[in-house]
């Protein structure tokens, strides 16, 4: 997996979500990444389900609650309760000799679904610009469960590094695309293939 990516899957289906949850993870895992959730209390229940039957140690993932977060204020209006949460995480992973930090985080996917828009882009874009230059690799994967309309999804272009779509097309299968993104030389598409095992 690349050393440092961010990107938004558009998913709007609960199988699929669960799918890619799982890859990303053990992903994580054979990369020897600390995973992180970030997720609401009535998502950890939900999250932690779709990871059962992987084989992790107690110190392979953590969980960070947006209600934990967020604390102090209105969740997704600041990012600063994220990046105080990152530095606690990367801490942890420094100590338990992790490689860096494989994340999934849900505040902006559901940001997004309460319309709340503004907030949502301005989270995605401090993530965007903070992976660059954090110093502990950062693999982030953000699950947009809505759909995002095209006007919208440039706006998502411009703060991720790419943007798949795994649309559930009423049968058995589902359609991956590659929607799009800011993926360069040192971020080939083959790396999103791979986290995808596509």
């Amino acid at each position: 997996m690349a050393g440092r990516l961010h990107l938004a899957v558009l998913v709007n289906e609960e199988l699929q979500l669960k799918k890619l949850v799982r890859r990303f993870v053990k992903n994580g895992l054979k990369d020897n990444r600390l995973n992180v959730l970030i997720v609401s209390r009535d998502e950890e229940p939900k999250y932690m389900g779709f990871l059962k039957g992987i084989r992790m140690e107690s110190g392979d993932i953590e969980i960070l609650l947006h209600e934990e977060l967020y604390s102090d204020t209105s969740i997704g209006s600041s990012f600063k309760p994220i990046l105080n949460g990152l530095v606690s995480v990367k801490k942890l992973a420094r100590k338990r000799r992790k490689s860096g930090l494989q994340i999934i985080g849900t505040i902006v996917g559901n940001l997004y679904q309460h319309k709340r828009y503004s907030d949502c882009f301005k989270v995605e874009k401090h993530w965007q610009e903070l992976i660059p230059r954090f110093d502990m690799p950062i693999v982030a994967l953000c699950p947009y469960k809505s759909v995002v309309p095209p006007e919208l999804r440039m706006r998502l272009v411009e703060c991720h590094d790419g943007i798949i779509s795994l649309q559930h097309n009423g049968k058995e299968k589902s359609t991956f695309e590659f929607l799009s993104g800011k993926l360069g030389k040192e971020k080939p598409k083959s790396e999103i293939l791979k986290l995808l095992d596509r």
